[in-house]
């Protein structure tokens, strides 16, 4: 009999066809390799099942075999030990599965999966005219046809969010917990359910006002191998408190990922989040003005008050004080130096400044980042560090940094005629991020020390080449 079951599940990759017109089917014996899909984005996932096709009696198939990939991340299915029928040509034959794996490729091109041999024995029935009945066993090495998947890179992003590194197809809803017991704190909970790989994913977070903090993150993941895809299933969950009482509007976050069934990125936003924190101190003034998320104070902040004698008084902040004076400097000198503009020591100046405040604002965001309390993997610490390297680059290069712009580090190293060795040390740096991106498993945050020591010194040797 003819099982269309086996037919169907391999529809979708045009992998099963070839049997049919394969000389390897007119033999006793072979192995064939079943795929998936034949053509995956790059961080997609396929499967690929080693079948053996016989005709005759095998005696204990090997079935316990070692395979290893290069250059991916690979999960073995639960064993199968069901055989079923499929007739090729007109023959009968049996069908076992030695083996069926998840292959997740790092790089992008043609991606060989990788070939087996095993030795089987085979027990063919007496023939007619032996006297005895003695029963034939023949011992054959099958080994497995070369087989490639095309790895294609992902399109550009276009989207205003940063891709978070997940790809596959997935539903995700969000919900706010709030205790009576703990009016100061709230609960953010991010459900995300569906096919694909989120191992190296850089999980999102809404902006918080000064005095609030982060609190009990977590990331619980379940996954299930099942058909062809792997079924997963994640939480992620922080605590928000609040040390000071108050009304506050808690921004949304949005999370990036790429569709692979609709081919494309798409984004998901929480919703916007309204707070009255009635437990706590009293918010300090000097919170309030680097808090544009407290709408009990506006930035500018100015107080009209009744004097004794009945003639209104205005008190205005030192923030808008000093911006009213910096304001008017800037009316009264901005036209003398508009006529000097163009004279060479001030483009000299200007360009001095330019590069000081580059290698300033790198330092000061590396400072950040070692204070931030959010980034608990090796993946997100990266992509924060490759942020701050591009902000560096457009700063000494004068180009305009856009937030999750597509920068070509490479031709502005060629540009400014970097030598070959620092650009190297370049290269190293943003290929661990791109190999802990596309890596589906989990990375803690290792030796974030070492790290931030290595980029310092990668941003102390590209500096003389920018420093015209």
């Amino acid at each position: 009999m003819i099982l269309m079951s086996n037919q169907n599940s391999y529809a979708g990759s045009n992998n099963f066809y070839p049997f049919f017109q394969s000389a390897n089917s007119q033999k006793n014996s072979f192995i064939r390799i079943l795929t998936s899909k034949s053509e995956i984005y790059s961080g997609e996932s396929f499967t690929a099942s080693y079948m053996l096709y016989y005709t005759g009696n095998i005696i204990d198939p090997e079935t316990n075999l070692t395979i290893k990939c290069k250059d991916c991340y690979q999960e073995e299915f639960p064993e199968n030990k069901r055989i079923t029928e499929v007739i090729l040509n007109g023959v009968l034959f049996h069908v076992i599965q030695l083996k069926k794996l998840l292959f997740t490729p790092l790089g992008e091109g043609s991606f060989e999966i990788p070939s087996i041999s095993i030795n089987i024995k085979i027990n063919f029935p007496a023939a007619a005219d032996d006297f005895f009945g003695m029963e034939k066993v023949s011992v054959e090495k099958l080994v497995s046809e070369k087989k490639y998947v095309h790895v294609i890179p992902l399109p550009k992003n276009t989207s205003k969010v940063n891709f978070s590194g997940a790809v596959g197809h997935f539903i995700f809803s969000s919900s706010i917990l709030r205790s009576k017991e703990s009016p100061n704190k709230i609960r953010y909970q991010f459900f995300i359910k569906g096919t694909g790989n989120l191992k190296s994913t850089n999980w999102p977070a809404p902006f918080l006002p000064k005095g609030m903090d982060f609190m009990n993150i977590n990331n619980s993941e379940t996954d299930t191998l099942m058909d062809n895809s792997k079924k997963v299933s994640h939480t992620y969950s922080f605590d928000i408190v609040s040390y000071y009482r108050g009304n506050y509007i808690l921004s949304p976050f949005a999370f990036n990922y790429f569709n692979t069934q609709t081919k494309k990125y798409e984004d998901y936003q929480t919703p916007t989040v309204s707070w009255n924190v009635v437990n706590g101190l009293a918010l300090p003034d000097s919170f309030k003005f680097a808090s544009p998320n407290n709408i009990n104070v506006p930035f500018l902040y100015i107080k009209w008050k009744m004097g004794n004698s009945g003639i209104s008084k205005i008190y205005l902040s030192k923030y808008t004080y000093f911006g009213f004076i910096l304001l008017t400097l800037l009316l009264i000198i901005t036209p003398l130096f508009t006529k000097l503009w163009n004279l060479s020591i001030l483009n000299a100046t200007l360009k001095s400044f330019q590069h000081w405040y580059a290698e300033r604002y790198a330092l000061r965001n590396v400072r950040l980042l070692k204070k931030s309390k959010i980034i608990d993997n090796n993946g997100h610490l990266y992509r924060e560090l490759n942020r701050v390297l591009e902000q560096y680059l457009c700063h000494k290069t004068r180009i305009e940094y856009k937030f999750g712009m597509d920068l070509n580090i490479k031709s502005i190293m060629d540009k400014y005629k970097v030598n070959e060795e620092v650009k190297i040390m370049t290269n190293n740096f943003l290929k661990n991020q791109i190999e802990i991106n596309y890596s589906p498993i989990k990375q803690s945050l290792d030796k974030p020390d070492m790290i931030y020591s290595n980029f310092l010194h990668l941003l102390k040797i590209l500096k003389p080449f920018f420093n015209e």
